[in-house]
C-alpha cells in the first residue's frame, strides 16, 4: 500500500505529516521545523500519520490536536545532533499508546485511530478557513445589534446546531451566543477574571475566546448558558489541562 494515495503529505501541500515507523517499537522522530511549518498554515488542524508495512490498515492518523501538549521544548531530543540545530521530538508507541522518548510518563492512548482515516480533519483548508471566516462575520454583526435583538433571536434559536461536513464535522454555532457571551464577559476572563491579554487589531476589542462548557461533541448545547468567555490560556487548559 502507498500511504500517500490515501493521504496527502506536507511536501505535495497536504495537512499530514506522514512518517514510517519500525515495526518492533514503532519508534519515529518529529522535525521541528515541519511541525512548525504545518502549524504555521493549518494551527493545530493537521494530521500526524505513522504507518508500517504488516497490511493495508497497518497506520495510524493522528489528529494533532489530540498530542499537541506532548510536544513542549522539555520533550526535545538532547545531544549532538540537537545541538547541531536539529530539532525534534523522539517517540514510540507501544500497544497503542504514544509516548514520548525523553519521558514515558507522558503519553496518550491512540487506540481509536488506528486504521482508520475519518479522523483526517481538513484536505481543504480554503473551504474550513471560508467557513469561519464567514461565522466570525456574523458574530461582529450580532455585535451591532442591541441586546434585546439578540436576546429575541436567541429565543427562537436552535440549541442543538446542525453539522457541515467537510471530511470532518464542524458545527455552525450561533453567532448571537458568542455575541451574548463577549458582551457579558465586559472583556474579563470568565475563568481566571482577569482582563483579555490583548486588544484586536481589527477594532480594538478586548480578544476573548467563547468556550462550550458541555463540549457540543458531547451533546452540550449552543446556549449562552452553557458558554463562558476565557482568555487563550484559560482556553487552553480547558482542552488540555489536567482537572
Amino acid at each position: 500500500m502507498d500511504i500517500k494515495q490515501i493521504f496527502k503529505n506536507y511536501d505535495q501541500d497536504g495537512n499530514n505529516y506522514i512518517l514510517k515507523a519500525d515495526a518492533k517499537n514503532r519508534w519515529c522522530g518529529f522535525n521541528k521545523n515541519t511541525i512548525d511549518k504545518l502549524y504555521n498554515k493549518y494551527n493545530a488542524n493537521f494530521n500526524i500519520v505513522i504507518w508500517g508495512t504488516k497490511s493495508d490498515s497497518d497506520y495510524y492518523c493522528i489528529p494533532y490536536k489530540s498530542i499537541e501538549h506532548l510536544f513542549t521544548p522539555e520533550h526535545m531530543t538532547k545531544g549532538k545532533l540537537a545541538e547541531q540545530g536539529n530539532k525534534r521530538w523522539g517517540v514510540t508507541i507501544d500497544n497503542h499508546v504514544f509516548k514520548m522518548h525523553s519521558n514515558s510518563k507522558y503519553s496518550v492512548n491512540i487506540e481509536k485511530f488506528y486504521g482508520k482515516h475519518e479522523s483526517v480533519i481538513i484536505e481543504d483548508y480554503e473551504e474550513i478557513r471560508e467557513h469561519f471566516a464567514a461565522f466570525q462575520a456574523k458574530v461582529e454583526s450580532s455585535l451591532q445589534d442591541s441586546g434585546a435583538k439578540r436576546r429575541v433571536r436567541l429565543q427562537a434559536a436552535a440549541t442543538r446546531p446542525a453539522r457541515v461536513l467537510a471530511l470532518t464535522h464542524v458545527y455552525a454555532r450561533n453567532p448571537d451566543v458568542v455575541a451574548e457571551v463577549l458582551v457579558r464577559a465586559t472583556g474579563v476572563c470568565e475563568v481566571c477574571r482577569k482582563p483579555a491579554p490583548f486588544r484586536r487589531a481589527k477594532d480594538s476589542s478586548p480578544y476573548l475566546e467563547v468556550h462550550h462548557k458541555i463540549q457540543l461533541a458531547d451533546n452540550g448545547e449552543d446556549t449562552v448558558e452553557n458558554a463562558i468567555a476565557v482568555c487563550p490560556n484559560c482556553h487552553r487548559q480547558a482542552h488540555f489541562g489536567e482537572d
